[in-house]
């Protein structure tokens, strides 16, 4: 190895280390590569793609042509950087020069081997290191996706202005790749604006999920026990799309020929025609999720449930259950605060119980996935099967509040669909992309095409479904999870202690507020020694508080909605005689964020002295602990 690939790679080991290894997997020399030193010396690449030599660098002064490319693409607001090609390195190295530390600029390559090359012939060291440069040269679409959501999501409060900057050569070389990833790009942006529109409306409902859920969460047992225990062992994914209709009664029979997982708003159909899916799977934190179980008994039946999940749900199920997570605001005061205990299996959910419970079949190892029910859209105006809890919803009331959408469906027929399903349309397609197992569209309708076989539901059984599978024993691994009393005296004893550090966080925001009243009646008098006093004293006011640690990270998860409404106002408490009013409306706007702040901290006081009452009181009544 040379030492300049050699110095490179320990360099892109500290950073990126499975690309590092993928890389020096990469043993022979590729005769795909002419590389040629121009007199600046820099280098040119051609690179042979489809029998034709192109160039993939200038052969003079690659730096300028990086200058050029990089200005005619150029965003100077731009807060995330995606860079699709990697050339010769010189654009990313002429982005970073003009780009902040705050900005993050993230990579995509197609071609690993080129990578390497480049590696070879250049020192990047210094590029390398830069921590907020995110590199990926693959063709897994999972990878890129989740490096895009990390670029479109880096701030839980605001989306940033994306720039997307394009090596002209290296786009043209591989279409098909780069095209996909701009879809890819698109759909982490659109999950992105849903993700913001969720928070808001739904954050606070979320916690008081999760607390109620607790001793349920604490007790589940482990999805780990089931990763790929039923390997190459057939699945049916069952939706709740209106094409469920023409198959729905061939599920009866199927017994224990092939796993079937429910979605939660297709479980009430499934009941109405007498059949017991084997596993259900259910993620939404709203009360209106909770009416898909409204009235009907699903108590017994293995649950897999992300642990924000409406508490209603949760209280109505007696049976085993397994816990999944997104990361999300909450995740490090339970990590804090509950540690191993909350053994809650992330998971990639793209948005949706049918893309969640996708994750979960794989997870598992079966192999084929059949779908049922996943129309994705809205075939003959109607929205959901029948015997579903929105039966009755069409399309006439569903444009009335989205756009439709048109495409086409299984059959080349045009119908209608809408942007949420096209975002879980592509995060399907982008799974099933690498074609690593089998997967089968039995749903007979809708517009899921890409990546699967289409064939019926009776033709998938008679092929796939053959021989009686153990489900049951395998269930059977998902049983309840013993907790001794000293973990949950541990947890119980981390809730109090965040109250007590609410409390104080509560009363030092009330001085806050206080004073920066007083600090705004001294500026409108131009009481320059007053303000400068009152200003040391909130500074050292914030420094306290910052202290309470498990305060504020609970906060962090409960305050969205107000930091959200004042998120595009910098706080300014600097005394600038030449700019009067821009001070006072600057103070203005930091004491109102100071009192949602403090109205926050009250409201997190009032939750979680409730939960923790409950989740003690909740543990005392169960037999178990009653024995211990």
């Amino acid at each position: 190895m040379n030492p300049i690939l050699r110095r490179n790679l320990e360099q892109l080991e500290i950073h990126h280390p499975l690309l590092a290894k993928k890389l020096l997997e990469i043993t022979s020399a590729s005769d795909r590569f002419i590389v040629e030193t121009t007199r600046s010396g820099d280098i040119s690449v051609q690179v042979k793609v489809n029998d034709k030599w192109q160039t993939l660098t200038s052969k003079y002064s690659p730096r300028n042509e990086a200058y050029i490319q990089v200005e005619k693409q150029w965003n100077p607001n731009a807060e995330t950087v995606v860079v699709l090609g990697i050339g010769g390195f010189y654009h990313i190295e002429e982005i970073l020069v003009r780009t902040s530390e705050k900005v993050n600029v993230i990579v995509i390559g197609a071609d690993p081997e080129l990578f390497k090359l480049i590696l070879s012939y250049r020192d990047l060291t210094h590029v390398l290191s830069e921590k907020r440069l995110l590199i990926y040269v693959g063709d897994d679409l999972d990878i890129i996706y989740s490096l895009f959501r990390l670029g479109v999501e880096r701030d839980i409060f605001d989306l940033p202005e994306v720039c997307i900057l394009e090596h002209p050569v290296e786009c043209k070389m591989y279409p098909s790749f780069y095209d996909l990833c701009r879809k890819r790009l698109v759909d982490a942006y659109r999950q992105g604006l849903a993700n913001v529109a969720t928070r808001v409306t739904f954050g606070d409902q979320w916690v008081r999920n999760i607390l109620a859920n607790l001793p349920d969460i604490m007790r589940a047992g482990r999805l780990e026990d089931l990763h790929n225990c039923f390997k190459d062992k057939p699945a049916i994914l069952v939706s709740a799309g209106p094409s469920l209709n023409k198959n729905i009664h061939l599920l009866k029979d199927i017994g224990d020929r092939a796993l079937i997982v429910c979605v939660d708003t297709a479980y009430r159909a499934l009941q109405k025609e007498g059949i017991v899916p084997h596993l259900l799977i259910t993620v939404d934190g709203s009360h209106l999720n909770y009416k898909h179980f409204e009235g009907v008994d699903y108590s017994n039946i293995p649950l897999v449930m992300e642990m924000s999940v409406h508490e209603e749900i949760v209280k109505h199920h007696k049976g085993p259950k397994a816990v999944i997570c997104s990361i999300n605001d909450f995740t490090p005061w339970l990590e804090e605060a509950f540690g191993d205990d909350l053994k809650a299996l992330a998971m990639p959910t793209g948005g949706s119980v049918a893309t969640t419970a996708f994750s979960v079949i794989e997870y598992m190892g079966c192999d084929p996935l059949i779908f049922v029910g996943q129309d994705l859209s809205y075939p003959g105006g109607q929205a959901y099967a029948a015997g579903t809890r929105f039966e009755n919803l069409s399309t006439d009331e569903i444009q009335k509040r989205r756009e439709l959408i048109p495409i086409k469906d299984i059959y080349g027929n045009d119908i209608f669909t809408t942007h949420d399903y096209l975002v879980y349309l592509k995060w399907f397609e982008g799974r099933m992309y690498s074609g690593k197992r089998t997967y089968i569209n039995a749903t007979e309708g809708g517009a899921l095409y890409n990546g699967v076989k289409i064939m019926t539901l009776q033709e998938a059984i008679a092929r796939y479904c053959r021989e009686v599978l153990p489900i049951h024993e395998m269930m059977e691994k998902m049983s309840y999870n013993q907790v001794s009393w000293q973990r949950i005296r541990y947890g119980y004893r981390k809730m109090r202690q965040t109250i007590a550090q609410l409390r104080k966080v509560n009363s030092d925001l009330q001085t806050i507020c206080d004073r920066m009243n007083e600090f705004i009646t001294a500026l409108e008098e131009g009481e320059r020694e007053r303000t400068s006093n009152l200003v040391h004293e909130i500074n050292s006011l914030e420094k306290r508080i910052e202290r309470y640690k498990l305060a504020l990270m609970f906060m962090d998860a409960t305050a969205y909605r107000e930091v959200f409404s004042d998120i595009h106002f910098e706080k300014n408490l600097s005394l600038q005689l030449d700019s009067r009013e821009k001070d006072l409306a600057a103070c203005r706007q930091s004491l109102h964020f100071y009192k949602q702040l403090h109205t926050v901290s009250q409201r997190s006081i009032e939750m979680l002295e409730l939960y923790s009452k409950r989740y003690y009181e909740r543990f005392c009544d169960m037999e178990e602990m009653k024995a211990q």
